[in-house]
């Protein structure tokens, strides 16, 4: 009898070792890697001159900060949208001459909401009584203020987010 059996044996621990060390192998090897990338890295930078930004103080502002001054016909929607968001938040939203302060870019924008309601008679009746139920006469957003971080006053933006209003009904 010359046949040979090959016997397989699963055990569960040598393959989890097996796992394990290759686990840690690939875990080597891209440690190794990653270094030999940085090293290659430094050693590519450190011939290349340095540029410093250096900025030139000429009195004007610089031209992000006079980016984050314009207000765009967007901007101004979504200054009215954010007023109505914090009017909608808020659980006194239904007075009248509640003011509002919302933070746009680098401007706090505060507004007064306008808002007049009358009872009226209508709807359904029981035994010819009328329930009264309430129609608004006025729900506005007045612009009283622009400021920016600094404190300074805009009355420039003021003046465009009020003309903005009027001619959106807002």
């Amino acid at each position: 009898m010359n046949e040979f059996t090959e016997i397989t044996v699963k055990c569960v621990w040598t393959t989890i070792k097996g796992r394990i060390w290759r686990a840690q192998y690939r875990l080597r090897s891209k440690a190794v890697r990653i270094q030999s990338k940085a090293i290659y890295r430094a050693l590519k930078n450190e011939n290349k001159p340095r540029i410093y930004r250096v900025e030139i103080r000429t009195g004007q502002r610089s031209p992000f900060s006079q980016r984050a001054r314009t207000l765009m016909e967007v901007d101004l929607k979504l200054i009215y949208r954010a007023i109505r968001e914090a009017i909608q938040k808020d659980m006194r939203g239904d007075e009248d001459k509640r003011v509002y302060t919302v933070a746009y870019k680098i401007y706090d924008i505060k507004a007064i909401h306008h808002y007049e309601v009358h009872e009226e008679q209508g709807g359904d009746s029981y035994m010819d009584i009328c329930e009264t139920y309430f129609k608004v006469d006025r729900d506005t957003i007045e612009i009283i203020e622009v400021k920016d971080i600094d404190g300074g006053m805009h009355a420039g933006q003021l003046h465009r987010l009020k003309e903005y209003g009027e001619q959106n009904n807002l």
